[in-house]
């Protein structure tokens, strides 16, 4: 079995003959930069000659003078590309080896995680070939990775000697465990990886990157406790994380730790780092939590708060995988209701795959067994209803639509036509002033999934007043009616007398007497005109 020749160079605490007491190991990779490291006798200079996979290799420049530990640094290469290399030094050559730069957005992601591993024992050789054989794409290195006492000959012997093969092709992003710390505060772990620095304090006690679709972030949770002196504020990490969280806009948001905040094992949880860090995870949109410390397996459902997330409701899903070597522990106490799944018997490694809005991982045994396997998924059923009041009238018309999406937390925006957006929110006034048909489109977004409403409002030109009907000059004007008879003024006066006379005054009196005159006078012409009729002759 090729673990039992690993534990041979074990022994020796040596990697290999010759010059080389290290081979060479990757740190730090990105989508256009990578770091190769490797370890020396004596003092001598280094070279590196680099290619793309399937061409030539070609010599890159270096800066280093002789030295013990050769940090070889790359740029300027393409994301997601297979590069082969071979280092030389003290007239002696490794390689070639192969490794792939981090892949862009939208690229698959490939990564393995597990902690509590640096034991030196047999379980570690076993869990260690099973994680070499599975050629992921990076190492999540969980903390307590070399044990006691995490010094530089452990970290050789128990960490970089058994997975030497893993870590020449694959590079090793970790975080620090309460062993690491026994010795000068953590002093030979920032001596061997070389981190990110990302950080206002440029330290690599906590850092942050990006691989693919998923931000993951680092955290010391030895700081966390104050045990890193002045070298680590547990405030300006705490601060620092919630604006890495809030400007990061990846699909998948990971954190590491060596302390659980969540855990039923025989540590427990500790009650300082879920409420110091809970909240700001779910204020931060993370995804998955993956820890170590207790040695067993633990995954916990989506939690918000102290309780299971609502069907529908994001939540945070917190693993322990302190299964990678050192000795199983038994749980001391039942299942509890947040604990989706625990295993103190199985040995192995979370073998961690993304694809855009999907993430699944499995717990693999050293035999390529699965003790768990789940999946988080970003693909949300979400579905969306608009009331609307109303769709149809006439200008200029005011309609008011109120949305309804089938998950709490979505997002609600409107746009008049396809491209316009004119509001956001669940409720949307909207003034249509001209007539016409009009789209109106809703959409609901909850973290990628989306949903659409499209509708049609009508609007009419308002009613035209009926207009007064036409005249026509072709039909006879209507009868006017009969006009009195105008008596001169002496008549009056000979007849009633002066108009002021009497005893009422004459301007109120004129128009009936006008009025009486005119019969008057028509009845005494009435029968004028009798008289002067001849007789009618008799028969």
């Amino acid at each position: 079995m090729r673990w039992l020749g690993v534990w041979v160079l074990l022994l020796g605490g040596e990697a290999t003959a010759g010059p080389f007491t290290r081979e060479p190991y990757l740190q730090n990779v990105t989508r256009d930069r990578a770091l190769i490291v490797f370890n020396v006798r004596r003092p001598c200079a280094a070279t590196l000659r680099l290619g793309r996979t399937g061409e030539a290799l070609e010599s890159v420049p270096t800066s280093e003078g002789p030295r013990t530990q050769h940090v070889l640094a790359v740029k300027d290469l393409q994301a997601n590309t297979a590069y082969d290399y071979v280092v030389e030094a003290c007239g002696a050559s490794l390689g070639p080896f192969t490794f792939r730069t981090a892949p862009g957005p939208g690229d698959a992601v490939h990564f393995i995680a597990v902690g509590d591993s640096g034991t030196g024992g047999a379980m570690q050789m076993r869990v260690a070939e099973a994680m070499t054989d599975a050629a992921p794409q990076l190492f999540l290195a969980l903390g307590d990775n070399a044990y006691s006492s995490g010094t530089h000959a452990e970290f050789q012997s128990r960490f970089f000697a058994p997975l030497a093969e893993l870590l020449r092709g694959a590079p090793a992003f970790a975080t620090p465990g309460n062993h690491e710390y026994l010795t000068d505060r953590g002093q030979p772990y920032f001596d061997n990886f070389h981190l990110p620095t990302n950080n206002d304090q440029d330290t690599e006690r906590y850092y942050s990157f990006d691989w693919g679709d998923a931000h993951i972030v680092s955290l010391d949770t030895n700081c966390a406790m104050g045990l890193a002196g002045g070298a680590c504020s547990p405030k300006e990490q705490r601060e620092w994380l919630v604006e890495d969280l809030r400007a990061s806009q990846a699909r998948w948001k990971l954190v590491m730790m060596h302390h659980p905040p969540w855990s039923s094992g025989g540590h427990g949880i500790d009650t300082q780092f879920r409420e110091t860090f809970a909240p700001l995870f779910e204020q931060g949109d993370v995804d998955l939590v993956l820890t170590g410390h207790d040695h067993d397996y633990e995954r916990t459902f989506p939690l918000v708060g102290e309780s299971v997330a609502p069907k529908g409701k994001r939540g945070v899903t917190y693993v322990v995988v302190g299964t990678g070597g050192a000795v199983l522990r038994k749980f001391p106490n039942p299942l509890p209701r947040w604990t989706a799944v625990r295993s103190d018997k199985d040995y192995g490694f979370l073998d961690v795959r993304i694809h855009q809005d999907v993430l699944t991982a499995r717990l693999v045994t050293p035999d390529g067994g699965v003790a768990d396997e789940f999946v988080l998924s970003k693909r949300v059923a979400l579905t969306l209803a608009v009331a609307t009041s109303p769709l149809k009238g006439f200008a200029p018309l005011t309609v008011s639509f109120t949305a309804a999406p089938s998950h709490e937390g979505a997002s609600i925006e409107w746009r008049l036509g396809k491209e316009d957006v004119v509001g956001t929110g669940m409720d949307h006034t909207q003034v249509f002033p001209s007539p016409g048909v009009f789209e109106v489109h809703a959409r609901a977004v909850l973290g990628y999934s989306q949903a659409e409403k499209r509708l049609l409002v009508e609007v009419e030109a308002p009613p035209t007043p009926p207009a007064p009907p036409p005249s026509n000059p072709t039909q006879p004007a209507p009868p006017r009616p009969p006009v009195a008879e105008q008596v001169p003024l002496e008549h009056l006066q000979e007849t009633t007398g002066p108009l002021s006379s009497g005893g009422c005054s004459g301007l109120a009196a004129a128009p009936l007497l006008l009025t009486l005159l005119g019969l008057h006078f028509a009845k005494r012409r009435g029968e004028r005109e009798r008289r002067a009729r001849p007789p009618a002759m008799k028969p």
